[in-house]
């Protein structure tokens, strides 16, 4: 604060007077901080004023009292002062002491006819901070504007002290709760900083650190997270002293709330960790980043309740309630407690009762009505406000169904409607429209959800009207739950009355709480949260779409929210490293990139092979690992923020109308939705949308997983339950009309191969896709004018081609697929192929072509892998080293087992080895669903590739091969999907080689048969 008064004092050092020798060295000991010897050198110029005018004696009066203000508030700094504190009280004395000099002074030389309005713009600067620092932030804002009209008389906007005022009516203006005025001063402020000072600056930092809590409290948790994650690049970067410290801890503590508050638990978890070395860190040194015992122990208090809502959301009950207990013992209740205290202790039992509720909903209500009274006794003397805890209890209240006792409780609430910010108003609305349906009162329930709305937007508008920029004033989880029950109300009111002004109501809800779940979702890995809205969301638009299937326009918004709220993590990774080429991001970012995620797979690695029974160093690794995270997830967000033209899914919509433009009138894209018990079928063609569902009944998981069983392990039996999954999941599908599918599968269904259920000579071409979004992405991307093969296998399975005592998963047939392929394409093999040999070689192919045993495992997805040549701990290509590559191929042909199967993962699909191809850039993949048979395997690749040379494309190529297989196979029992139905096509079925080259060079050869022959038989 010392070095602030000296440089604000420097900054209007230059003055209109001819200064007095004293009064010179008054200003030199006043800059230095020596208040008390400025103050007697004051005096005695004072004593001369004889000798001057009216105007600079005025002026030497003014300074004396300004030099008392300073002094008397810089002895309010001890508060912070760990050594030398002082009371609150004694803090508030010495303040009021202040602003009475202050104004003293500006009173004193506001009777001078010229004055200087730097010393003026000076002593304004003085009364508004002092009127903030006594919390009068009303009169602040007024003393700081009026600072601001003198500056815009002296200073240009390119001057410092001109942008710091306007970052400081920012400030205020957040304590005055105008978030929004808020924003635009400190993004003004953040634009002239830039300009005039650059960006690694303590200033600049400081302020993202302010703008995030702006964004935070007007719900756009999106710029939140951005403008948090620059102030921490920038106070990283900046040299570490008590001050950035501070604000470096305090960023790592909003990034940690927020991961915690999105769900991204993982995240969240590296960031306590950061948290607590930078405590422990602080520890050892001498002088603490918190300025007095008080803030230490305040802090303490609330960071153990942050700790405490992360496990709370982890639904660790054991963790939660140890930093619950922390908090409560730590306060005496007994005691006049502070206002920090006060509002801790009220928020962490209430926080808590989320816990207990399950088990007794009673204590929970105890809970948070203590919470209450903690709050009505402090009301007069801290402004305490029970109001978001009688919430809370309300939403227990309704929960247990006590509807009476709830609006007995919310009456009195809704008299103070005004008081409540509106994140708590709509609540209050959204629980009293809920309560008011529950005892079938539709009226009073319309009422209140209609207010709800209005507050949402702030504004007055009809449901139907509403648009999605409309929508920006609150966006949380909480609004998007606002909305789905508001939805719920108009679609039984549907049902009720059967008015299609009802059903558009509901579905215009479910859109919106679609539009709300986009601003937050990052287009990462889906967690619980997430995915349960996304899921909820998705049924609630579909069963409105359902119940209106002439209303295309419906049908298409519904498709698009699904699109473009579904998992955009294997879209992304594919875009990027598709074009990686073309990305304009500094090779030296990709190359700190790279090499932070080969450490990170190097330490993965190490405790995945671990027999290591040191639990020390086990720990150093998975510290590593934490820390290795967090840095990539840093580089990863700094790319998203700075080079987002290659993250353009958070501007440009997912639009259906675009895939149906380009599909062929015979072709069809057949996507899946399970939700809420019910599985929807979405059949897309040229030319209409049709939406048909069916009961996800036991008797239906039942069939489809002995149906999968049975297939997987060559039971005979497999056959009795064809024609009922048939019948529901081909439900009003035109079969004989289509002559292409592209099946987007969800939950289970990824692990059906579904030609199984249709198999015929005219059947429709099958083939997979993860997402439309995707698929449009895959198709789209440029392909290799010119085909080349690179075949890949591990060379001890050719060796054992020499073992008599091979068992049935031995790749004995490698050598005969290999060679067959090659009479196909031109290529070359690499039979004794590493890991190595593969990562540096795959890049010269078009096509890759991997026959080699994998690994499945269970357990961690993330290292299920290919095995290649040599020592295991070095052969094994897990999925995790593939996540980063680019591969330049435009088909894998996955010659092993599994490599479309692993562990599904909600939102996601399966975690497999065929979807970390598609991470690294490649558009088309064949995969295997189970343990694929090596012989049967072999055959069916031979005719794949000879199809494929002939220009077919891909799906109907491996189909061809799939039916060449079963005409020229006689063993009935060979016949069995397990032998034949495991490989699909997922993602780009364009042909690889042009079937005109084909054709071209096979009418040369007949040409050249012909001529030979006609020569021969002339010679002869």
């Amino acid at each position: 604060m010392v070095f602030w008064v000296f440089t604000m004092y420097v900054g209007f050092a230059q003055t209109i007077y001819n200064k007095d020798s004293l009064t010179i060295l008054a200003d030199s000991l006043h800059i230095e901080g020596d208040y008390k010897d400025a103050l007697l050198i004051r005096r005695k110029a004072l004593e001369k004023k004889e000798n001057y005018s009216s105007d600079y004696t005025a002026y030497l009066q003014s300074k004396y009292y300004h030099t008392l203000s300073c002094d008397y508030e810089f002895y309010s700094y001890n508060y912070y002062n760990s050594k030398q504190s002082i009371s609150k009280e004694i803090r508030e004395k010495y303040l009021d002491s202040a602003l009475t000099a202050s104004h003293k002074a500006r009173e004193i030389y506001r009777k001078v006819e010229k004055p200087d309005k730097y010393y003026l713009s000076y002593l304004q600067n003085r009364i508004y901070h002092q009127t903030a620092y006594r919390g009068n932030w009303k009169n602040a804002l007024k003393e700081a504007k009026l600072g601001l009209s003198i500056l815009e008389d002296t200073l240009t906007k390119q001057n410092k002290k001109y942008v710091d005022l306007i970052y400081d009516i920012g400030y205020i203006q957040s304590k005055l709760g105008d978030y929004s005025s808020a924003v635009e001063h400190f993004q003004t402020s953040l634009d002239l900083y830039q300009e005039i000072i650059g960006k690694d600056n303590n200033d600049v930092a400081q302020t993202y650190t302010d703008i995030a809590v702006e964004y935070r409290k007007l719900g756009l948790r999106k710029k939140e997270l951005k403008s948090i994650l620059e102030a921490t690049k920038i106070w990283e970067g900046l040299n570490t002293d008590g001050l950035n410290n501070r604000f470096l801890y305090r960023c790592y503590r909003d990034l940690f709330n927020w991961y915690s508050y999105y769900g991204d638990f993982t995240t969240a978890k590296e960031y306590m960790d950061k948290i607590l070395m930078f405590r422990e860190k602080e520890s050892k040194q001498q002088e603490s980043f918190l300025r007095n015992s008080v803030e230490i122990y305040e802090d303490k208090l609330k960071e153990w309740h942050d700790f405490m809502i992360f496990y709370i959301r982890k639904k660790d009950t054991l963790k939660a309630n140890a930093y619950k207990n922390y908090i409560v013992n730590s306060i005496d209740l007994n005691s006049e407690l502070t206002k920090f205290e006060t509002e801790i202790y009220s928020q962490t039992i209430n926080n808590f009762s989320d816990i207990s509720f399950d088990k007794n909903p009673e204590i929970a209500l105890q809970s948070i009505s203590k919470a209450i009274i903690i709050q009505e006794k402090h009301k007069k003397k801290y402004g305490s406000d029970p109001t978001r805890y009688k919430l809370k209890k309300a939403d227990l209240l309704f929960e247990l169904k006590k509807y009476d006792e709830l609006l007995k409780l919310l009456n009195p609430v809704e008299q103070e409607i005004k008081r409540l910010n509106y994140s708590d108003l709509f609540k209050l609305l959204i629980l009293q429209a809920k309560t008011y349906y529950a005892l079938n009162q539709n009226g009073r329930a319309n009422e209140f959800f209609t207010k709800a709305l209005n507050v949402s937007l702030k504004k007055e508008l009809p449901i139907e009207k509403v648009k999605y920029n409309d929508l920006k004033p609150l966006i949380s989880f909480e609004t998007i739950d606002g909305y789905i029950s508001m939805g719920g109300f108009h679609f039984d009111q549907y049902n009720n009355k059967r008015k299609k002004e009802d059903l558009i109501k509901a579905f215009q809800c479910y859109f919106l709480a679609s539009k709300l779940y986009n601003q937050l979702y990052l287009g990462q890995r889906y967690n619980d949260q997430l995915y349960s809205q996304y899921s909820i969301i998705n049924h609630n638009l579909l069963k409105c779409a359902f119940e209106s299937p002439l209303d295309q326009n419906m049908c298409i918004k519904a498709i698009n929210e699904i699109e473009n709220n579904g998992s955009k993590l294997a879209w992304s990774k594919f875009l990027f490293n598709n074009n990686k080429k073309n990305v304009s991001i500094p090779q030296d970012i990709l190359n700190e990139e790279e090499g932070l995620k080969e450490q990170l797979n190097f330490y993965n690695k190490k405790l995945f092979n671990s027999n290591e029974s040191n639990p020390e160093k086990e720990e150093l690794w998975k510290n590593k690992i934490s820390e290795l995270e967090l840095t990539i997830s840093k580089i990863s967000d700094s790319i998203k923020i700075h080079y987002n033209n290659y993250y353009q899914f958070n501007i440009q919509p997912f639009d259906v109308k675009s895939l149906q433009e380009n599909l062929h009138i015979k072709s069809a894209f057949l996507k899946y939705v399970i939700a809420n018990d019910i599985v929807y079928s979405l059949l897309i063609t040229k030319d209409n949308i049709q939406i048909n569902k069916f009961d996800q009944t036991n008797k239906f998981q039942l069939i489809l997983k002995d149906f999968l069983n049975k297939i997987s392990n060559r039971d005979q039996d497999y056959i009795k339950n064809i024609d009922y999954l048939k019948t529901k999941l081909f439900k009003n599908i035109p079969l004989n009309k289509l002559n292409k599918i592209t099946i987007i599968p969800d939950d289970k269904l990824y692990y059906l191969p579904f030609e199984v259920l249709i198999f015929t000579e005219s059947m429709p071409l099958i083939s997979y896709a993860t997402s439309l979004l995707l698929l449009k992405e895959q198709n789209n991307a440029i392909k290799n004018r010119e085909v080349s093969l690179g075949v890949f296998t591990s060379s001890d399975a050719i060796e054992r081609n020499k073992l008599q005592n091979a068992n049935s998963f031995d790749l004995i047939n490698v050598h005969k697929e290999v060679g067959d392929i090659l009479k196909s394409f031109d290529g070359e093999i690499f039979p004794n192929s590493s890991k190595n040999t593969f990562l540096n070689q795959a890049n010269k192919f078009d096509i890759l072509h991997l026959a080699m045993h994998s690994t499945l495992n269970k357990s961690n997805p993330e290292f299920s892998s290919l095995n290649f040549y040599g020592e295991k701990e070095n052969n094994q290509l897990f999925i995790s080293d593939l996540y980063t590559m680019g591969l330049n191929a435009d088909l894998v042909v996955l010659s092993s087992c599994n490599t479309g199967s692993g562990i599904l993962e909600k939102g996601e699909g399966i975690i497999s080895l065929s979807r970390a191809f598609t991470f690294a850039g490649i558009p088309s993949s064949v995969i295997s669903l189970w343990k694929v048979p090596d012989k049967e395997t072999s055959i069916i690749m031979k005719y794949f590739y000879q199809n494929l040379k002939k220009g077919e494309s891909i799906d109907n190529a491996l189909l061809q091969a799939k039916q060449e297989y079963l005409n020229n196979t006689d063993d009935i029992l060979l016949k069995h999907p397990y032998f034949w139905a495991g490989f699909i096509v997922s993602g780009d079925t364009t042909a690889i080689n042009s079937p005109t080259e084909y054709l071209f060079w096979s009418l040369i050869g007949i040409v050249l048969v012909l001529f030979i022959g006609f020569i021969t038989k002339k010679l002869l």
